[in-house]
């Protein structure tokens, strides 16, 4: 009765408080609510219908108080009479989580219906139910809070920076941080992998998991009510809990399938209904706008205005769309909430919209910034005060080019300024700095036109006194021409003396050098004022009496400098060591007086007194000049003892260096009378210097010369390698001392040419030797380096060993000090290597002969080539060194079987085929002769396909045909 009172209609959870709200619940508040349910119910079941029937029943002491036993081991009638209780209690229990449970499943059972539709539509009559949970749908890797965009508002994305030239392309290096790879966290993990997906809350895959759990919170609310006894009593001998029912109770099984089923059928519908909006905002949700636009504004041409206002009004209009979209849409069992993908496309369109914002207001900051920048530059220019004729013409120009080209260039800039200013205006709100730098760029260009105007009639009055300056400048140069051409006109028609000493030419040099510097400066003078004439166009003044000045001191100049020159070195010519002398150069610079002078008599026709001074100069000259083939003649190199008794002789008195010295000395022995013959014993003597000179050279080439070596494979001796240069300078020396030998004048040099020719024979004698020995007897030591071709050949093998031991020792000689003239001094060289090739000779032959052999006893060797059939000779210990070769001894034969004790017992073909021996085959036998074992391999493979054919013939009429074919 106290139960029906009070308990009756209870149920754990209240379902109208579901759906009484006005807004369905999330799954938060969902559980949340049941949570708080449960505990509510279990607490009044503890703390209220417990005490109660505590209560009733002690109340109702008196009527089963003497039920109880005296003996407390049995319960007696009283434990009977709270059996029932319990029971009672526990079907009342039970009653209340039946209820609960049916009335929750009865409800959500109104959804099994589900969302299953094609297209969505508000009125489909599968979503008019009301809803019972609410779904949160977003985006995966879109994050935000109250701001519709994750934008840092106090960063700006674009900062000006006075080091990049007003270029809004400008890209500051970058820097690189090396860091050590970090492991993910499942959630970095899982955006990495999902961005730009939907997702939501709870995921999917939970629901069934999230209702089913809802299920088990009711049965949990009766689980662990203790019994009346044990809560009157608080004995733990009467411990015990209401009868509930089991969470893995088969009927709570086939419930949770019905609920996993239920909420299954509702799934479809989510899908339906996103996925037209995931693919319309694909590019926003995986985030592949941003880069696209960002890659459009980096180019090197920045995108045309009008195609931006376009673009900006579909940014917008993406946003507007979103409007259209609801916030939350029912289908069926589940309320979709879609206010974070709303938010997210509004967010994700916003950057869009922003980068592009912040990119224009950058580039307006820059280009402003530099079109202030160069008005300001040319009003500081403008402002300059100069007094120089460059700097005023300079600044004028400037001026014009600012007024005729600049200020229009700008002024085309400004206004794609201001198409760009109303832009932004549009489109967003600038700060007052942005606002006060738009001023300064539209107001600077007035202002400067006035500045302009200001600086250039200041430049005009500055003007016209610099050219005033100029012309009485120019009238003060003009007299000092004059002047200056009356003193030089003295000077050129100065009578002179017809001999004059060195003191005296020396005095003239200097005066001309006098002259000629105010030549200059007179000449740097009329350029300075030619210059400013040009710059403040004025008619250029030609000056033509300095350039007759100039005209006529020029061969003025040439003659006494000239003449100064040739007196100087004249004593030195004459009077100086003749052999400190060049005879080749003082030709030379002789040859170039005399056509100077010779030149100068000519242009000084009209000044008497200076052409007789050019004629006697050119006398002088001409008389030296008789004197150069006897300077050419006793100057000559390789003139030595011999050549100067020669001389003497036809002298007819002694005549050599020391005796007569100079070149005066020499005139006046009367060496004159002598010089056909002094020039030919002259050339005699250089050509045989020559020759000797050249000998040398060639020997001394030879001093840096060496062979290379190499070490043979791992022995300790070596070989020869790289002989090519060696072999080329060899040829070329020997071709050149042999055509010396060809001239006459070698016969100077003794035995010296002959000596050479025959150190340089003898080397590459010695040389072709050394390579054919080397050749054979690389070819030759590995063959007899085998101890079973020495035993096979023991003549060929001592002389090998002798003719090894010769190489052995020439070589260690030659490491020793590898230089080819050291190296071929060994003693009888070349005698050695022939001797060692006659050998090695005898040693091949003897070798062919053994060969022959071999295959004249096993004429299937004939197949193989000396090498191979070597190798196999040379190892008649290992008959497993035959098997690389048998495919060229036998056709069919690729390989034997050996068995452990190294005897032959099958051979194997190509094609794997083995064949048994019909007897076995051992290669010890033979004594280390591999042609014997091979015949006897030879004979019994003939044998063994004999049996093999007579196997075949047997058991042809006794098995299948097939069979026996591919057996």
């Amino acid at each position: 009765q106290l139960w029906h009172q009070l308990y009756n209609d209870l149920v754990v959870i209240d379902v109208s408080k579901i759906f009484l709200r006005d807004q369905p619940m999330t799954a938060d508040e969902l559980i949340s609510f049941v949570d708080d349910s449960c505990e509510v119910i279990r607490d009044l079941l503890l703390n209220d219908w417990l005490p109660r029937c505590a209560d009733l029943v002690d109340v109702m002491r008196r009527t089963w108080k003497d039920l109880v036993p005296m003996n407390q081991r049995y319960g007696g009638r009283a434990a009977v009479l709270f059996n029932c209780v319990h029971a009672l209690m526990s079907h009342h229990l039970e009653g209340l989580i039946t209820r609960s449970i049916s009335v929750l499943y009865t409800n959500l059972k109104r959804y099994e219906e589900g969302n299953n539709i094609e297209h969505y539509q508000m009125y489909d009559q599968k979503l008019k139910r009301r809803p019972l949970m609410t779904l949160i749908f977003s985006v995966v890797g879109a994050h935000f809070d109250e701001r519709t965009d994750d934008r840092d508002t106090t960063t700006p994305i674009y900062t000006h920076d006075e080091d990049d030239d007003a270029s809004p392309f400008y890209r500051r290096p970058s820097v690189v941080f090396e860091s050590t790879p970090t492991e993910l966290n499942p959630a970095c993990e899982f955006v990495l992998k999902h961005e730009g997906k939907f997702f939501g809350y709870p995921y999917i895959n939970e629901l069934p998991e999230l209702y089913i759990d809802i299920f088990r919170k009711i049965l949990r609310v009766g689980y662990h009510i203790p019994r009346l006894e044990y809560f009157m009593s608080r004995d733990e001998s009467t411990l015990g809990y209401l009868h509930v029912v089991d969470e893995s109770h088969c009927d709570m099984k086939r419930l949770y399938k019905n609920v996993t089923q239920i909420v299954e059928n509702n799934w479809s519908g989510l899908r339906v209904y996103l996925y037209p909006i995931f693919k319309y905002y694909y590019a926003l949700f995986t985030k592949k706008m941003l880069p696209i636009v960002e890659k459009l504004f980096t180019q090197n041409t920045i995108p045309d205005l009008l195609l931006v206002e376009d673009l900006m009004k579909r940014l917008m209009a993406i946003i507007h769309s979103t409007y259209i979209l609801r916030d939350f849409i029912p289908l069926n069992l589940f309320m979709l909430d879609n206010r974070h993908v709303k938010n997210t496309i509004v967010m994700l369109v916003q950057q869009v919209y922003d980068f592009i914002i912040d990119y224009y207001k950058a580039v307006n900051i820059n280009e402003n910034r530099a079109i202030c920048d160069a008005l300001e530059e040319m009003s500081m220019k403008a402002g300059e005060r100069p007094e120089e004729t460059p700097e005023v013409v300079a600044l004028q120009n400037y001026l014009t080019e600012c007024r005729d080209e600049k200020i229009f260039a700008i002024k085309d800039e400004i206004k794609i300024v201001a198409r760009r200013v109303i832009f932004l205006l549009t489109h967003t709100i600038l700060d007052s700095d942005h606002i006060h730098l738009n001023s300064r760029t539209f107001i600077l260009p007035s202002e400067l036109e006035e500045v302009l105007d200001l600086s250039a009639a200041r430049l005009n009055v500055v003007r016209e006194n610099l050219e005033m300056a100029l012309r009485e400048r120019r009238k003060k140069f003009e007299e000092f021409i004059l002047y200056e051409k009356r003193r030089m006109d003295g000077f050129r028609v100065k009578e002179t003396r017809e001999v004059m000493s060195l003191e005296e030419l020396k005095e003239r040099v200097d005066t001309v050098d006098e002259l000629y510097e105010i030549i200059e400066n007179m000449s740097r003078e009329a350029r300075a004022i030619n210059v400013e004439e040009q710059l403040l166009q004025i008619d250029i003044s030609p000056f033509p009496v300095l350039a007759e000045i100039v005209e006529k001191m020029e061969p003025i100049e040439k003659l006494w400098k000239t003449a100064y020159e040739f007196e100087k070195d004249y004593q030195v010519w004459m009077y100086g060591e003749f052999q400190c002398l060049d005879a080749d150069a003082i030709r030379e610079e002789v040859e170039g007086m005399h056509r100077i002078v010779y030149k100068l008599s000519r242009q000084l026709a009209n000044n008497p007194a200076a052409r007789r001074a050019a004629e006697q100069m050119r006398i002088r000259v001409e008389k030296f000049r008789a004197y150069l083939p006897v300077l050419d003649a006793i100057c000559r190199q390789g003139l030595t003892e011999r050549h100067w008794k020669l001389i003497s002789e036809h002298l007819g008195a002694e005549c050599n260096p020391q005796l007569y010295p100079t070149l005066k000395d020499m005139i006046d022995a009367n060496i004159m009378n002598i010089l056909p013959q002094l020039e030919e014993i002259s050339n005699a003597a250089g050509k045989e210097y020559e020759l000797n000179s050249a000998l040398d050279a060639m020997q001394g080439d030879w001093k840096d010369v060496a062979f290379e070596v190499l070490q043979y494979r791992d022995s300790d001796t070596h070989i020869l390698s790289a002989l090519d240069d060696i072999q080329t300078l060899l040829d070329d020396h020997i071709m050149r001392t042999q055509a010396m030998k060809r001239s006459p004048f070698i016969v100077a040099l003794g035995t010296k040419a002959d000596d050479w020719e025959g150190k340089l024979l003898l080397i590459q004698n010695i040389i072709d030797a050394w390579t054919q020995v080397q050749v054979t007897w690389m070819y030759l030591e590995p063959i007899f380096s085998s101890e079973d071709i020495m035993r096979q050949m023991p003549i060929e093998g001592r002389n090998f060993k002798s003719v090894d031991k010769t190489w052995r020792k020439i070589m260690k000689h030659t490491c020793q000090n590898l230089n080819v003239l050291v190296a071929t001094e060994y003693p009888d060289m070349l005698e050695t290597f022939l001797k060692a090739m006659e050998d090695l000779e005898t040693v091949q032959k003897g070798l062919n002969t053994y060969l022959e052999q071999k295959r004249l006893y096993f004429a299937r060797f004939f197949f193989l080539s000396n090498d191979e059939l070597l190798e196999i000779l040379s190892e008649t210990k290992d008959p497993l060194r035959v098997q690389p070769h048998l495919r060229k001894c036998f056709e069919g034969i690729a390989r034997l079987t050996f068995d452990d004790q190294m005897e032959i017992t099958e051979m194997i073909s190509d094609e794997d085929e083995q064949v048994s021996m019909v007897r076995k085959i051992n290669p010890a036998l033979a004594n280390g002769l591999v042609e014997i074992w091979l015949k006897e391999v030879e004979n019994v493979m003939l044998a063994s396909v004999l049996e093999q054919m007579r196997l075949a013939w047997e058991d042809y009429f006794l098995i299948e045909r097939i069979i026996w074919v591919t057996s």
